[in-house]
């Protein structure tokens, strides 16, 4: 059984009234929740991906990608069980806006090793105020999609509800 997930605890002196640039999301509670239950269960946070005390995980901005209406973050969350029959990994997460509504998909690198990015889950983004002067987006109605449904071993199918998430991206981008 594991009590924590393994990895970056994501403390770096910080508290959550001045959380880190970048994705912070629980992804499934239940889903995370059920791996701690089992006596083999294991989770890891690394490669710039670290876990809160409360299990959000939180992925840290991809500095090498830039675009006007996709964002890219760097980390590695990985969950294993069942003697290796579970196995899920969630790394290096992209969100792309579709269109004018603030409807967006999250895309994840392929764990079966293709060269695509996986399309996870759907959701809403709606631009916040963060702290300071920082841009801020709030991600909500998350949903599994088709592609994402052999990631989680055909448990939960398309539309299955995921968490909410955010993200937080630095400086505001100033508007001319």
């Amino acid at each position: 059984m594991i009590s924590d997930v393994t990895g970056d605890s994501g403390k770096d002196g910080r508290d959550e009234a001045s959380p880190l640039p970048g994705l912070r999301w629980p992804i499934k509670r239940s889903f995370v929740n059920y791996v701690r239950s089992l006596a083999d269960g294991q989770g890891s946070a690394t490669h710039g991906a670290s876990v809160s005390d409360s299990m959000e995980f939180t992925y840290e901005i991809d500095p090498d990608f830039s675009s006007i209406n996709e964002w890219r973050f760097r980390g590695d969350v990985r969950f294993a069980g069942h003697a290796g029959l579970l196995f899920v990994r969630i790394a290096d997460p992209g969100i792309r806006v579709l269109g004018d509504e603030g409807v967006a998909e999250l895309t994840v690198v392929d764990p079966y090793g293709s060269d695509t990015r996986l399309k996870l889950v759907t959701l809403r983004v709606l631009a916040q105020d963060g702290p300071g002067d920082t841009e801020a987006w709030v991600g909500s109605d998350v949903r599994l999609c088709a592609d994402g449904v052999e990631l989680f071993n055909d448990v939960y199918q398309p539309g299955e509800q995921f968490d909410s998430l955010e993200f937080l991206l630095g400086r505001r981008r100033q508007t001319p």
